[in-house]
């Protein structure tokens, strides 16, 4: 025998053995969670006191607990957290022949007394081991990207994967029902516009429900910052919300150095492993391209005009993407049609298409309004393509990175003489030379997420 209680627990004077269990015999003595007092070899301690009222205690591996009848306490066994030992349960008499339950947590703080059932002990465990685990849930603000669309987030999903973070994509439901530890949010504005007026008023609806369950639920957002400001500017309404959201933020990810504010600075990844074609054809000679989504802020009619001034007879321009508006669709078609040079086809493109288009030219002209950080730069010089780009901050980041000869710059306005004198400088380029990156491994970016994600939980989930 281990040891007998010899009152009950409504008594003055208790004893309770203490002892180790045989098979733990040689692990260092374990204070007992239940007696309070240091766990002994061999003998047993008298506790003296008031009355305490029953309780349900977690012990720790190598101690036994007995009912005052000396009947062993019906026991059921949990899941540690963290470093903390294995939780038992421990059903307690109450001095009249009866066991009951209540609760203390492992870590030693009471809670409120429970109804004892054994699914909801098993279901507050599991919650506990989601909640404590290594693995952290990450909830993306965007849905999966579409087969032709930009595979981004796609290849940061499979490189989160292969760290030990499962990233989820987004859809309202889950947002608002679903269970994850992080938040991270990619383009702020695809959370806040709707076709039609009914869906915009629905979807603010739910952004701010949903912001209101981050907080009440103490949820780390985290945010990267692919552009300073919208391209399409906020109305009153989403700059309101905009700001709330930004409040929320926990931790900012900036993509270039030129535009971190006191974030973490986290590349943008290549785009190599899906674009990379194992035989492709050899650039054309004076072949100018433009690709990707075609919207008012990337100057499409403006590069069709200005190509219009090109005087060299081998140039000609290539314009592939799907227009955001009909109206600019109509204006592009105006445009390209004053040169008989320009070709387009103004339609969303495969991967493998797209990447023949890439691999077919010999610049590709990128002339946005404001240039920071660019999917369509980074896929074209993923290819071995030089890129014509607008001076900037963040375009003279990435010339020193990868070199002269793949990124030229111009001051605005784009014109017919800038572009010839980049086909010049291009055309002495080595056709068979590679673009070398820094720091655009998926799997290095990953890790530093990873890292991000673990930092914005563990300070998340402090009370204040």
């Amino acid at each position: 025998m281990w040891g007998n209680g010899q009152n009950d627990l409504h008594g003055h004077q208790q004893s309770v053995g203490v002892g180790v269990n045989p098979a733990n015999r040689d692990r260092a003595p374990l204070p007992c969670r239940m007696c309070r007092t240091p766990a002994s070899r061999g003998r047993t301690e008298e506790i003296t006191g008031p009355p305490r009222a029953p309780i349900l205690l977690f012990s720790v591996p190598g101690h036994v607990h007995e009912s005052t009848d000396g009947q062993e306490a019906p026991r059921w066994t949990g899941t540690g957290l963290g470093n903390v030992p294995e939780p038992t349960a421990t059903w307690v008499s109450n001095g009249s022949g009866h066991t009951v339950p209540t609760a203390l947590h492992g870590d030693g703080r009471r809670d409120r007394v429970r109804q004892a059932n054994g699914m909801r002990v098993r279901r507050r465990a599991a919650r506990a081991r989601s909640s404590h685990g290594d693995a952290r849930v990450v909830l993306m603000s965007s849905p999966r990207p579409r087969a032709d669309g930009n595979p981004y987030l796609e290849l940061l999903g499979r490189a989160l994967q292969q760290v030990g973070v499962t990233p989820v994509y987004f859809s309202w439901r889950r947002a608002i029902l679903g269970r994850y530890d992080v938040v991270h949010v990619h383009w702020p504005e695809t959370l806040l516009r709707a076709g039609g007026s009914v869906r915009t008023v629905l979807k603010r609806a739910l952004f701010g429900l949903l912001l209101f369950r981050l907080r009440i639920q103490r949820v780390p957002l985290v945010r990267t910052v692919h552009n300073s400001e919208p391209h399409e500017a906020f109305s009153r309404t989403e700059a309101i919300l905009a700001r709330w959201l930004d409040r929320a933020v926990r931790r900012r990810i900036y993509m270039s150095g030129a535009v971190d504010r006191g974030g973490h600075l986290i590349r943008h990844g290549h785009y190599r492993d899906v674009y990379s074609l194992d035989t492709h054809s050899e650039p054309k000679v004076g072949r100018i391209l433009y690709f990707g989504a075609i919207r008012r802020y990337k100057q499409v009619p403006q590069l069709c005009r200005a190509f219009a001034t090109v005087r060299a007879p081998s140039a000609t321009l290539r314009v592939v993407g799907k227009p955001a508006t009909d109206q600019l669709r109509l204006d592009v078609e105006r445009a390209a049609a004053s040169d008989s040079r320009i070709s387009v086809d103004l339609a969303r493109v495969d991967p493998r298409r797209l990447a023949e288009e890439i691999y077919a030219s010999q610049l590709v002209v990128l002339p946005f309004e404001d240039f920071e950080n660019s999917g369509s730069a980074l896929l074209a010089l993923s290819l071995d393509r030089p890129i014509l780009v607008p001076d900037s901050a963040s375009s003279r980041e990435l010339l020193t990175e990868v070199g002269d000869g793949w990124v030229v710059t111009y001051q605005p306005p784009l014109t017919g003489r800038v572009i010839e004198e980049a086909l010049a400088k291009v055309s002495a380029h080595d056709a068979g030379a590679h673009v070398n990156f820094v720091g655009r491994d998926w799997i290095d970016i990953a890790r530093e997420h990873a890292a991000v994600y673990e930092d914005a939980w563990r300070t998340g989930r402090r009370r204040p």
